[in-house]
């Protein structure tokens, strides 16, 4: 009934690691209660952030004996699983601690290589979008891909084929959380449009990935990740066009520089009213580190691609990719000490 459905969706808290992975049939025991509503004006809300998620309930497991493995998962999770691990594990190999943690980040969306203090550090300077895989992310596959699948002299069919095939490969490697979803329709069309020979309407591209998300899952609109995916998007695809031809920027080179400062301007109003932040810092942040965030998300999965198959030269590719992520980290620190 009702009370089945708010005890559908749970929020587990345990005191310890499980070792569990997606796909896993687990028998947990603990306290259910319902979420503590803020005490003081102006704290977040975790309750309501938690409904905008279908979630009512929070599990809270303090002893091992009381989560147990009734059944592994298999098939697809499996595989995405294993998949995964491997890559971790390679990375791990290669890199040192930190690099590894930060291409990690941007690649899989996996924080738990990056020390605390390092990632306000990236939240400070307004640079902390790498770590959610995103259009951006998508937006280099693509371009890879595009460029790969060229070389090879394929066919247009068969180029819309394996970019296609990719984009939801890697899409169900990191989870497909909403900001991916909005990517994967928006690039899923512009290549049908790109290969089809028809206009590619960048903001009804948009339009039809929001009506998309929002038909999966209504509350999606009232969380941030929906909010700051959809407005930096607005910015790329409206703000960008509007600004170049209102200044008259001719030269390709203005273009570095409109496309992550359209982006940014577009959030952060929501920033500054999210989080009581403002940060001028974060606009030269996102000219500088953004395209080499790029370069390093391309060669990064290139190493996923071949890290299966030929282990040896995703080494080989993780080397530049872990330079650039060290001149990341070097330079999003000295931006952080501006005042």
């Amino acid at each position: 009934g009702q009370g089945q459905y708010y005890k559908k969706y749970i929020q587990v808290f345990c005191y310890f690691n499980p070792g569990f992975n997606k796909g896993d049939r687990v028998r947990l025991r603990g306290k259910l209660k319902v979420p503590d509503k803020p005490g003081n004006p102006g704290e977040f809300d975790y309750p309501s952030y938690l409904r905008s998620n279908r979630i009512y309930y929070v599990l809270s497991v303090k002893d091992k004996n009381d989560a147990e493995l009734l059944r592994a998962s298999s098939g697809i999770n499996n595989w995405i699983t294993t998949y995964r691990e491997h890559c971790e594990t390679l990375f791990k190999e290669v890199l040192p601690e930190k690099e590894a943690g930060v291409l990690l980040g941007m690649l899989l969306g996996s924080l738990e290589g990056i020390e605390t203090d390092e990632y306000s550090e990236y939240q400070k300077t307004g640079i902390v979008h790498i770590f959610s895989v995103s259009g951006l992310h998508v937006g280099f596959l693509l371009l890879l891909t595009a460029g790969l699948t060229s070389w090879l002299g394929l066919s247009k069919r068969t180029r819309l084929i394996v970019g296609i095939s990719l984009l939801l490969i890697y899409c169900t490697l990191v989870g497909w959380p909403i900001p991916v979803q909005r990517s994967a329709v928006m690039g899923a069309l512009g290549l049908i449009a790109y290969y089809s020979g028809r206009e590619n309407a960048l903001l009804n591209s948009l339009g039809l990935a929001g009506i998309v998300v929002l038909l999966i899952n209504p509350c999606a609109l009232m969380q941030i990740s929906f909010q700051l995916s959809f407005l930096a998007s607005w910015g790329l695809v409206y703000l960008f066009p509007l600004l170049k031809k209102t200044l008259n920027c001719r030269h390709p080179a203005w273009d570095l520089v409109l496309v992550p400062f359209c982006a940014q301007i577009a959030i952060i109003p929501l920033i500054a009213y999210r989080f009581n932040i403002f940060n001028p810092v974060s606009i030269l942040s996102n000219i500088l580190l953004s395209y080499l965030s790029g370069l390093a998300v391309i060669m990064g999965f290139l190493a996923l691609m071949s890290a299966a198959l030929l282990p040896g030269l995703a080494a080989l590719i993780l080397y530049p990719a872990g330079l650039m992520a060290e001149i990341i980290r070097c330079t999003n620190h000295l931006l952080v000490q501006m005042p």
